[in-house]
């Protein structure tokens, strides 16, 4: 990980700060979430898991007592990005969020043997993000896709 402060690891987990509020495709400093809204925000650390940990996103009891709810995404052996979550405000009051906050956790889990597909073996994976949806075609009850004949 980079941008990363010793006084932030825990026992398997590391906490995620706010680099910033995405608000009209920028990062503000500080932004005020309504009753029921949500927004994303950009963390300050970036991460780049190794081929036998995953990341998984987990809230923190002080922002789910304040009334935030925080999502993101489980991050895969290879992964290399900064941390984009979704928060969400389940009260209602407004709550203010800020740049450097600490707004979340990622759980790290070792994996008892590396996968044979990870996000490193890119040539798989850009395969994969330029096969067009439209050429392929869903079948049967386990929406499986088949190519188009």
């Amino acid at each position: 990980m980079r941008g990363i402060c010793g006084k932030y690891v825990n026992a398997i987990s590391y906490d995620l700060h706010i680099k910033g509020i995405i608000c009209d495709d920028a990062l503000k400093d500080s932004y005020t979430l309504h009753p029921g809204e949500f927004i994303f925000v950009q963390t300050r650390e970036m991460i780049h898991m190794p081929k036998d940990l995953i990341g998984r996103i987990g809230e923190k009891n002080s922002r789910i007592r304040q009334g935030l709810s925080v999502a993101g995404p489980h991050y895969y052996p290879g992964h290399k990005k900064y941390i984009y979550l979704r928060i969400q405000n389940i009260t209602c009051a407004n709550i203010t969020i800020r740049e450097n906050d600490s707004i979340a956790q990622i759980i790290f889990e070792q994996l008892e043997s590396v996968p044979e597909k990870h996000m490193m073996n890119r040539k798989m994976h850009h395969l994969m993000m330029n096969i067009s949806i439209a050429d392929w075609q869903i079948t049967g009850m386990n929406m499986r896709l088949e190519p188009k004949n």
